[in-house]
């Protein structure tokens, strides 16, 4: 079987996303705010050449390519099914929203819902609440997985201040997480990558889903503390820690997140 993408063609055919009505004042918020572009775009996959394709029709394509040539970025975009990238450039501040369309059969059915989540990550970064900056290397997942654990508590509180909801995405995706970890266990050599998002998401389950979000919340919990016991008194570390971040505090954000990102780097940043 052929390995995940690495290579993105020149040119391609493609439709970029456009978002709907319920999202679109959101966009014009985030673009008045911050004087940036939100650019939604939706990346294909040639199974036949194992190829990513990047929109014709894109906005400002040449700087989107630059990150689907870098070997970590398109790593960490071939596990995702959807990533955000803050760009800040000169004279100008773009914000794409990169969606994984090989995986799209995992998320199609809670499209606005993912996007509202995405949207979160670019009104964040337009009130100054900026992701950790990126650098391509074997370990650019950690500043990913690191940044989201700080940022999606405030993606959740803002999403449902909007009317909007991220459970018709989040909780299939819980789901499938439980049951995998149910029937098969925790993976016994997971590489880096892998148990930092796990960590994340156990971060973002205990801090942001409540039993009445999701009734099997308790038995997520409490599988994650008995098949990742060296990891729980992290987990309930980076819960107070962020608990405890004043709200509307940029600068108590930016203290939280250093400090996030130094312990990511000490749990799975050695080779």
């Amino acid at each position: 079987m052929p390995g995940p993408p690495t290579v993105i063609l020149l040119l391609a055919a493609q439709q970029s996303a456009a978002p709907g009505d319920a999202l679109a004042t959101w966009q014009r918020e985030i673009e008045e705010i911050g004087g940036g572009l939100v650019l939604v775009t939706r990346i294909a996959h040639d199974a036949g050449k194992n190829l990513l394709i990047l929109p014709d029709d894109t906005p400002h394509r040449a700087v989107a390519r630059r990150f689907f040539l870098q070997p970590g970025f398109v790593s960490s975009f071939n596990n995702a099914h959807a990533l955000t990238v803050n760009y800040d450039g000169p004279g100008r501040r773009l914000h794409f929203i990169f969606l994984n369309m090989r995986l799209a059969g995992e998320w199609r059915h809670a499209e606005t819902s993912l996007l509202a989540h995405e949207y979160g990550h670019a009104w964040l970064d337009a009130r100054g609440y900026k992701r950790p900056g990126y650098q391509d290397g074997p370990r650019a997942c950690l500043s990913i997985h690191g940044g989201d654990i700080v940022q999606h508590p405030l993606i959740r509180t803002e999403v449902s201040r909007r009317g909007l909801s991220q459970d018709d995405y989040l909780v299939p995706n819980l789901e499938k997480a439980l049951e995998q970890l149910e029937q098969r266990g925790p993976p016994e050599a997971a590489p880096p990558c892998q148990r930092a998002f796990q960590l994340s998401l156990w971060v973002n389950v205990r801090l942001g889903v409540t039993g009445r979000d999701w009734p099997k919340r308790d038995r997520f919990l409490s599988i994650h503390e008995k098949s990742y016991p060296a990891l729980t008194s992290h987990v309930e570390e980076i819960c107070r820690r962020i608990e405890s971040m004043p709200a509307g505090d940029a600068a108590a954000y930016g203290e939280t997140l250093s400090w996030v990102l130094e312990r990511m780097e000490s749990l799975f940043g050695a080779p």
